[in-house]
């Protein structure tokens, strides 16, 4: 390939490309063309696959688990590699009770994953049962501690995780909008809670608080919720074992502000970290009474100290907004 300078005027360089130089610069521009287009297309795909990723959780939270289930498949065919579509479609299937759908999906998504996450999803208590959980899960462990480092005591983290799991079961099926429905699964899960009690119970008497250097931070919020959904008295005596373990950095702070504001709402004083809202089932709404808050204006500050969000993120899962005026 060669380039052409007019020589002739010094003022002037008109460059002049021979026939193969243009080919080269014609087929430089289609190349961008492509890459520009093709670009384009993957923005559109990726913002097709998000719209569907948010139907499929709305319909999950409005409790239409067959068409969340339809719109995760259609998912599915355009990445059947998508670890955490799978995990979705796994857990949908576990909550309608369809078992071997669900562990298709889980050990498609375990194959290309080795965090121990699903682990602790309620979704999956209804499948705990069946002797694949078991080794699906002791495949996952061994690859975790693979990458991450040994468990210390994976026999009480797998316990707790459980635990951790029956806490959390059912609140998939609550509508508060549908309050006689709702008391169905609340006895159930009231059995759980006192099952779940009784070992924490067994397992603190022996070793003490769990410890986060042990069994990690996910096991020791399983021993958090046991407590903080147990009754009054129960809160009350472990309070001190859970700021000990705090205080020590066995446990997580943000636990102990949790902790502090239930009990001290249950003993008629003001919260101090704005952890606990309310609802109005006449307005079909939750609120946060401002009122009932120790010194609202620097609740932030607080709850910064303990390793909490500020206050505006932390109500936005109730969709209430922080319009507190001094």
């Amino acid at each position: 390939m060669e380039l052409f300078v007019n020589k002739n005027n010094s003022n002037e360089k008109n460059i002049k490309f021979d026939n193969c130089t243009r080919k080269v610069v014609f087929a430089f521009v289609v190349l961008i063309c492509f890459y520009w287009n093709s670009d384009a297309q993957d923005v559109k795909n990726d913002e097709f696959v998000m719209r569907l990723n948010g139907k499929a959780d709305g319909l999950k939270t409005a409790i239409q688990f067959e068409k969340a289930i339809a719109v995760r498949r259609n998912l599915f065919d355009i990445e059947n590699e998508n670890v955490s579509n799978n995990y979705e479609l796994a857990g949908l299937y576990s909550l309608t009770g369809k078992t071997d759908s669900a562990f298709y999906f889980l050990i498609r998504a375990t194959a290309k994953d080795s965090s121990i996450t699903f682990l602790t999803n309620s979704d999956f208590y209804f499948v705990l049962d069946d002797e694949r959980w078991a080794k699906i899960r002791e495949y996952q462990i061994e690859k975790y501690e693979d990458a991450n480092g040994e468990i210390a005591n994976w026999p009480m983290a797998i316990l707790l995780w459980e635990m951790l799991m029956k806490d959390q079961a059912y609140y998939s099926f609550m509508d508060d909008t549908k309050p006689e429905e709702a008391e169905i699964y609340w006895q159930l899960k009231d059995s759980l809670n006192r099952e779940n009690l009784q070992k924490l119970d067994s397992v603190v008497q022996v070793n003490g608080w769990p410890k986060k250097t042990e069994v990690g931070e996910k096991a020791g919020t399983a021993a958090f919720l046991i407590i903080q959904h147990a009754d009054f008295d129960t809160q009350k005596r472990y309070f001190p074992q859970l700021r000990s373990a705090a205080k020590k950095g066995e446990a997580l702070k943000r636990h102990l502000a949790l902790l502090i504001d239930r009990i001290r709402i249950q003993q008629n004083k003001k919260q101090i970290y704005g952890s606990q809202v309310h609802f109005d089932f006449e307005r079909n709404k939750y609120y946060i009474d401002y009122e009932n808050i120790k010194n609202p204006a620097r609740i932030n500050k607080r709850r910064e100290k303990m390793g909490l969000n500020r206050i505006e993120e932390y109500l936005k899962t109730w969709n209430i907004e922080w319009d507190y005026q001094k």
